[in-house]
């Protein structure tokens, strides 16, 4: 599922667009990484960077996903249709790194959930998994505010790139322990989520990320 690309009856991309990925048992996309005993029953996983019309948009990752306490993050571009432009607007996403699918909990903490309508089925509500950017993102950098609630660890200039986000005048992150995500856009602009994150950090080895 994906909210509209441009605001109703204009050229303007939509600042509020949010994304929602399928998970393993979903009707549409979400292929089962296990059986019915939980035994895994696939070697990895693979994300198709495409919309729900599935027409393809040029959409590619420049930057790796980084793992930070239990979620995958990346950010990806999508070129203007102009070859000639440098213009083009993204997405920061957020994955489960054991499935590639969603996250059940609801990670970025000023999204609200989006209700989903699938053809002769109830309507469903899901956490956002994606968030839209205006232009051209940067390799998502992840912060945590280690001060006392109320201090907040991140401040300087910039706005966001949409009303969940909170301008880098006032703190990203504004509770102790509370993680939050910086990306810098081409167009000069910084967008700053909070995120909603268990208070696991530092190193992960290779044995906890494939969840053994």
């Amino acid at each position: 599922f994906e909210t509209a690309l441009f605001t109703p009856e204009t050229t303007d991309i939509n600042p509020n667009r949010v994304r929602v990925i399928s998970a393993p048992g979903d009707t549409s996309g979400g292929a089962a990484m296990t059986d019915a005993d939980g035994n895994y029953v696939k070697q990895g996983w693979y994300l198709d960077l495409l919309p729900p019309t599935g027409t393809q948009q040029g959409e590619r990752m420049f930057y790796g996903v980084q793992a930070f306490s239990t979620a995958l993050f990346a950010t990806t571009a999508i070129p203007a249709d102009d070859p000639c432009s440098p213009g083009g607007n993204g997405w920061l996403l957020t994955l489960d790194p054991y499935t590639g699918g969603r996250l059940q909990d609801n990670v970025f903490i000023n999204r609200e959930p989006v209700t989903v309508s699938v053809e002769g089925q109830p309507s469903v509500n899901y956490n956002v998994s994606g968030v839209g950017l205006l232009s051209i993102p940067s390799r998502p950098i992840l912060v945590r505010n280690d001060a006392p609630a109320g201090d907040g660890s991140v401040s300087g200039g910039g706005s966001t790139g949409g009303t969940g986000g909170q301008p880098l005048g006032s703190p990203c992150t504004t509770l102790s322990g509370q993680a939050g995500v910086l990306i810098g856009l081409a167009n000069g602009e910084t967008v700053c989520e909070s995120l909603n994150l268990p208070d696991i950090f530092g190193r992960l080895s290779w044995r906890e990320l494939i969840n053994d």
